[in-house]
C-alpha cells in the first residue's frame, strides 16, 4: 500500500528568537517511515510539521483525539513543538485532506490539538513531541494515547483516558488521572497524587535519601507499587478490598488475602502520607537497599 508523505515547516516566532533549525535541533523520534496498519482498504497519509512559542510559566498540551504527547527539556529559547500527523481516507487526496483539518492551536501560549470527526472512512492522529527550555507547569491531556514527561522540573498534571503515563526524573510535584492504562513515574522527588481505574500504578522515589514528599495513589482495578528510599520515614496507609498487600519493612500481618484489609503503621519517625488503596489488585511497599 502506497503512504504518502509531506513535511511542512510553521514558524510562529520572531527570526531573533526562533529555535535551530531541525537538524540542529535534539532529535526527533517522531518519523513517517514506519508501517501503519489501516483498516477498511483506507490510504493512509503521513505529515510533519514543527513549530515555536515562547516559553511562560504555565503550558497546558492537549490532543482531543487520538494521539501521543511527549515532554523533555532542551536548551532552547523557546518551546520546540514538532508534530505527526497520521491520516487515512478513500484515497490520497481526501487523506491529505484530513490532515489538513488536524490542526494545533498555540495563539494561546498554550499547544492543543485537534481535529475533523473520525468515522469508517476517515481517521487521523496527533503525536506530538514537546521541548521545553525552563521549567513551566505542565498540564497534559489526551483521550487516546501515551503521555510522557522526561527530566522536566515541574510540576505536572496528566489526564489520560486510554493511554499510558510516565515521568522520570522530575522533581516537581505530579498529579495524575488515569482511565485504562498504566502509570509509571521513576525518579521522581516531589508529591505524587493520582487516581486509576484500570491498570498498574508504580512509583519509584528518586533520590539516594527520602526528602519526606506526600504519596497518595488510589486505584480501582490494578496493582499499585511503591518503591522508597531505605531512610524512609512517613506515616503509612494501604487498604486494599479483594487482594494482598506485601512489603519488606518489619512490620508484622503481611501476605494475606481476604475482604476489606487495612494496614497503617509509621515507618522511621512518622511523619507526610504515604497512601495507597485499590479495590481489586495488590499492593507493594518496597523499601530500596
Amino acid at each position: 500500500m502506497k503512504r504518502t508523505i509531506g513535511i511542512i515547516t510553521a514558524t510562529l516566532c520572531l527570526m531573533a528568537s526562533c529555535p535551530l533549525a531541525w537538524g540542529q535541533a535534539p532529535p526527533s523520534k517522531l518519523n513517517c517511515n514506519q508501517p501503519w496498519f489501516v483498516a477498511n482498504g483506507l490510504v493512509p497519509y503521513c505529515e510533519l510539521r514543527e513549530t515555536s512559542i515562547p516559553v511562560g510559566s504555565s503550558l497546558a498540551v492537549r490532543v482531543r483525539g487520538s494521539g501521543s504527547i511527549t515532554v523533555q527539556s532542551w536548551t532552547g529559547p523557546d518551546v520546540l513543538v514538532r508534530e505527526q500527523v497520521e491520516t487515512a481516507a478513500e484515497n490520497e487526496a481526501l487523506a491529505q485532506a484530513v490532515a489538513a483539518q488536524v490542526t494545533v492551536d498555540t495563539s494561546t501560549g498554550n499547544i492543543l490539538g485537534g481535529g475533523p470527526t473520525t468515522n469508517i472512512d476517515q481517521t487521523w492522529s496527533l503525536n506530538l513531541e514537546v521541548f521545553v527550555p525552563q521549567a513551566p507547569a505542565l498540564d497534559l491531556n489526551t483521550l487516546n494515547g501515551e503521555l510522557s514527561v522526561t527530566g522536566v522540573p515541574g510540576p505536572v498534571q496528566f489526564h489520560s483516558t486510554n493511554g499510558s503515563i510516565s515521568a522520570s526524573d522530575v522533581p516537581g510535584a505530579i498529579q495524575f488521572q488515569s482511565t485504562n492504562g498504566t502509570v509509571s513515574l521513576v525518579g521522581v522527588t516531589g508529591d505524587v497524587t493520582g487516581q486509576a481505574v484500570n491498570g498498574k500504578v508504580r512509583v519509584r522515589v528518586g533520590g539516594d535519601h527520602w526528602l519526606g514528599q506526600t504519596i497518595d495513589v488510589k486505584v480501582i482495578n490494578g496493582a499499585i507499587e511503591l518503591d522508597v528510599p531505605h531512610d524512609c520515614s512517613a506515616h503509612v496507609q494501604l487498604s486494599i478490598v479483594v487482594g494482598v498487600i506485601r512489603t519488606n519493612f518489619p512490620v508484622p500481618y503481611w501476605g494475606k488475602h481476604g475482604l476489606g484489609q487495612t494496614v497503617t503503621f509509621d515507618v522511621g519517625s512518622g511523619g507526610p502520607l504515604l497512601r495507597a488503596s485499590t479495590i481489586t489488585g495488590s499492593i507493594l511497599l518496597r523499601r530500596l537497599p
